[in-house]
């Protein structure tokens, strides 16, 4: 049951986290996908030009909305 009188982890409460501190600070968390997508791109020899380095310029632009796509 939670209640608003329970004390938070640093009080000696329970923690809500159930990572180790190195693993709960590491970010951004990287996967194999995520290399190989980067190697694929580096591979490719267009590093500014590739297909998917322009979807990443129109999606950044869109959240950002720096300007219409």
């Amino acid at each position: 049951m939670t209640t608003a009188t329970q004390l938070p982890a640093i009080l000696g409460g329970s923690p809500v986290v159930s990572l180790d501190q190195d693993e709960a600070l590491r970010w951004p968390l990287i996967d194999a996908q995520d290399e190989q997508a980067v190697l694929d791109v580096l591979r490719s020899g267009h590093l500014s030009l590739h297909p998917i380095v322009e979807e990443l310029e129109k999606a950044y632009t869109l959240l950002t909305c720096s300007c219409e796509p």
